[in-house]
């Protein structure tokens, strides 16, 4: 990722986001306006500390898009860890694809879903 923003000349800034470690992220780093995951939810106990980490460093008007492939951990899952920290989601048309996700109540251009 950082040698495709380098290349495009982009103006952002890309980090490592190291679960657990939301503290002294957010010291060095302060919030994101966008959190990009991809092949992170394959075991159930990591959902906790993701989600953790997530609603620490996310500003309250930022997103998260994770892109999502069913591995050991049912979407549904990964949906109650997001709704449990008030955050709801724009869907892919498939179970695996990118979900995007928002806090609820938060004015961004995609509409929020509830698991089902």
């Amino acid at each position: 990722m950082r040698l495709n923003v380098q290349t495009n000349e982009a103006e952002v800034q890309c980090h490592q986001l190291v679960w657990r470690e939301e503290e002294r992220i957010y010291k060095q780093f302060g919030l994101f306006s966008l959190i990009l995951g991809a092949d992170i939810c394959y075991v159930e106990e990591a959902l906790e500390p993701l989600w953790n980490t997530i609603d620490r460093l996310l500003s309250s008007d930022g997103s998260v898009w994770l892109a999502f492939t069913r591995r050991n951990v049912p979407i549904r899952s990964v949906l109650e860890h997001a709704a449990r920290r008030r955050f709801v989601f724009q869907a892919p048309e498939t179970e695996d694809g990118v979900y995007i996700f928002t806090r609820r109540g938060a004015k961004s251009w995609q509409k929020g879903c509830s698991p089902k």
